[in-house]
């Protein structure tokens, strides 16, 4: 959740490919990802990020879309209505 609502509201996110963060935060696009345990990676990224600062503003705009296209309540809400219909139906 704290990812999300760091794109929602336009933070940059640096973070790792830890479980479901790709869904979230698509490399290159709406954020930097370094692999698990790898510092170096995200050192390079937090670097990239203070040399290049004017190159976040498509990345925090794109994020902020992607939230609200992906994560968007009534969009959830159907998903998981879906998962639980499948469910019922294998019963």
């Amino acid at each position: 959740m704290t990812l999300i609502e760091m794109a929602a509201t336009g933070m940059p996110i640096i973070s790792t490919t830890h479980c479901d963060i790709p869904s979230i935060v698509l490399h290159g696009k709406t954020g930097l990802l370094a692999a698990e345990r790898d510092v170096d990676g995200l050192s390079k990224h937090l670097r990239r990020y203070v040399e290049h600062p004017e190159s976040w503003r498509e990345m925090l705009t794109l994020g902020r879309r992607h939230i609200e296209i992906e994560y968007d309540v009534a969009k959830q809400a159907a998903k998981l209505r879906d998962i639980y219909f499948s469910l019922f139906s294998r019963s």
